[in-house]
C-alpha cells in the first residue's frame, strides 16, 4: 500500500488532502502538525512513498523539514504546498530540492495529477544493475504517438538505466524523472495537440475533454514526438521534439519569478530548470534539450575503468 506523510499545521487541510490522496490511490496516510512532528514520523514509521508538505508552519517550516529530508531521509520525495504570500519560499524550496508543489487553491484538481508523476518517478528498479554499472555509452530513441501511458514508461526506462549505471543518484533520481516527464507532457499537450495550460485550472473537466477530442482527431492524431537520449562519462543529455507549430520561450512570463509562481504557464519549465543542468530550446519552439552532467564519482570498482 502506498504511504503518504502529509504535513500541515491546519487540521482542515491535512483532511482534505488525506481524503483525496486516500481515495485517488487506496493509500495510507499519516498526518503531522508541523516539520518536528514530521521527523519524529520518519524515525518511526518511515520510510514514505511521498512527503506532502505546507510551508508556513510554526516550530519548524517547510523549508527547514526539506533541508533534513534532503540530509538525513533522501529517498522520501518530497511535495510542497504552496498558498499566496509564500511564491519566493516555494522557489527556493524547488531549488533547495523539492521534487513539485502544488498550489493549495488548486489542491482537489491538481493533486493527484502531481502525485503520480512524482511516484511514477521515485519508482526504483534494479533489473540489469550489474550490466548497466559497466555503460560507457549509450544512446536511445524513441518515437511517441500521444499516449500518456508511454510517457511513464519512457521515463521509467531512462531512470533505471541512468541510475543502474551511476549516472543519477537517488537524491537525483525522483528530479530527474520530474523533469523528463515535464518536457514529454509539455511535448505532447501542449506541443502535439495544441492545448493551453490555461485550460488546466478551470474546475471542471476541459482540459481532460480536449485532450481526449484532440488525440482523436487530425491532425492532432498523427502527430509524434520524437526521444532521443545519449548517455556519455561526461553528462546525459535528452532531446526531446514535437511535431507541433511551436511557440515563443520568451513569451512564457518568467517561472522563477515568484509573481509567476501560481500562474499555470511555465510551471513545468519552472521544474525542468531547477532540476536540470542546461536546458535549450530551438528558435522554432519545438525542441527541448535537457541535460544532467556526471558526477565525478561515476568510475566505481564495477566500472568499465576498474583495476
Amino acid at each position: 500500500m502506498t504511504r503518504f506523510l502529509v504535513v500541515d499545521d491546519s487540521s482542515l487541510a491535512r483532511q482534505i488532502i488525506g481524503d483525496l490522496l486516500k481515495k485517488a490511490f487506496n493509500a495510507s496516510v499519516v498526518e503531522a502538525s508541523d516539520g518536528l512532528e514530521a521527523i519524529r514520523f520518519l524515525e518511526t514509521q518511515g520510510p514514505f512513498d511521498l512527503i506532502l508538505s505546507d510551508l508556513q508552519m510554526p516550530n519548524m517550516d517547510g523549508l527547514a523539514l526539506l533541508s533534513v529530508v534532503r540530509q538525513r531521509f533522501p529517498t522520501n520525495p518530497f511535495v510542497i504546498l504552496t498558498a499566496f504570500g509564500s511564491e519566493e519560499v516555494a522557489v527556493q524550496a524547488i531549488t533547495a530540492g523539492a521534487a513539485s508543489y502544488i498550489p493549495k487553491q488548486s489542491v482537489k484538481t491538481r493533486l493527484q495529477d502531481v502525485v503520480r508523476t512524482v511516484l511514477t518517478a521515485s519508482t526504483r528498479r534494479k533489473v540489469r544493475e550489474r550490466l548497466t554499472r559497466c555503460l560507457v555509452s549509450h544512446d536511445l530513441e524513441f518515437r511517441l504517438s500521444n499516449d500518456r501511458e508511454l510517457i511513464s514508461a519512457v521515463v521509467a526506462e531512462l531512470q533505471e538505466i541512468g541510475q543502474s549505471c551511476g549516472a543519477f543518484d537517488d537524491q537525483e533520481l525522483t528530479r530527474i524523472g520530474v523533469a523528463l516527464e515535464e518536457s514529454l507532457v509539455n511535448a505532447m499537450i501542449h506541443g502535439n495537440l495544441e492545448i493551453s495550460s490555461e485550460l488546466r485550472s478551470r474546475d471542471d473537466d476541459a482540459f481532460e475533454q480536449m485532450i481526449l477530442a484532440r488525440q482523436n482527431a487530425e491532425p492532432y492524431r498523427s502527430r509524434r514526438i520524437q526521444v532521443s537520449c545519449k548517455f556519455t562519462p561526461i553528462d546525459v543529455r535528452f532531446v526531446i521534439v514535437d511535431e507541433g507549430p511551436g511557440f515563443d520561450i520568451d513569451s512564457i512570463p518568467d517561472p522563477r519569478d515568484p509573481q509567476n509562481f501560481l500562474k499555470p504557464s511555465g510551471r513545468g519549465l519552472l521544474l525542468i530548470r531547477s532540476f536540470m543542468d542546461d536546458v535549450y530550446h530551438n528558435s522554432a519552439g519545438n525542441s527541448i534539450t535537457i541535460v544532467k552532467r556526471r558526477k565525478p564519482h561515476w568510475l566505481n570498482k564495477d566500472g568499465p575503468n576498474a583495476h
